[in-house]
């Protein structure tokens, strides 16, 4: 299954970069913005949520999930490589 992921950190200054560390245990991992990511992962969106927990921060917020796939659009984008290279195809 295919989740976007999106995070913000509360903290000034911060990047997510544990936060894409502890999703890339998750999953196969693609940043197509730089706090926002999409993960083929076996995992539930509440599974990758919890996995998350522990690199957030009291401030932060984070949003798991599911993506329809059967109907997207994007421009100057990687997405649709990755995307193919996992199975799926423009729509």
């Amino acid at each position: 299954m295919i989740y976007i992921v999106s995070f913000e950190s509360g903290v000034s200054g911060r990047d997510g970069a544990a936060v894409r560390a502890a999703l890339e245990a998750c999953g196969t991992v693609n940043a197509f913005q730089r706090t926002a990511w999409l993960v083929d992962s076996s995992l539930t969106a509440s599974q990758i949520r919890d996995e998350l927990k522990p690199s957030l921060e009291v401030e932060d917020s984070v949003f798991v999930s599911a993506l329809d796939l059967r109907s997207w659009a994007g421009w100057n984008t990687r997405l649709k490589v990755w995307l193919s290279e996992h199975g799926l195809q423009d729509p």
